[in-house]
């Protein structure tokens, strides 16, 4: 489950490992997490992502412009 911005540029990826757990890597980094440790990691990740997309919703909101909420 990799995620990648070009076919020669993995972002990050994990997968199950033979430990009943997860395996996640990004960049030269990789770690093992336990079931639990990677939903709370993947939810963190998930609330992150909705934060910058409001933060760029917000930076790009012209003045006077009430339709963008």
């Amino acid at each position: 489950m990799a995620i990648t911005r070009t076919r020669e540029v993995t972002v990050a990826d994990a997968w199950a490992n033979d430990e009943d757990g997860v395996t996640l890597e990004a960049g030269d980094a990789r770690v093992a997490l336990t079931v639990e440790e990677a939903h709370a990691y993947g939810q963190l990740v998930m609330e992150a992502a909705l934060e910058a997309s409001q933060a760029i919703r917000e930076r790009n909101v012209r003045p006077g412009d009430t339709t963008a909420h």
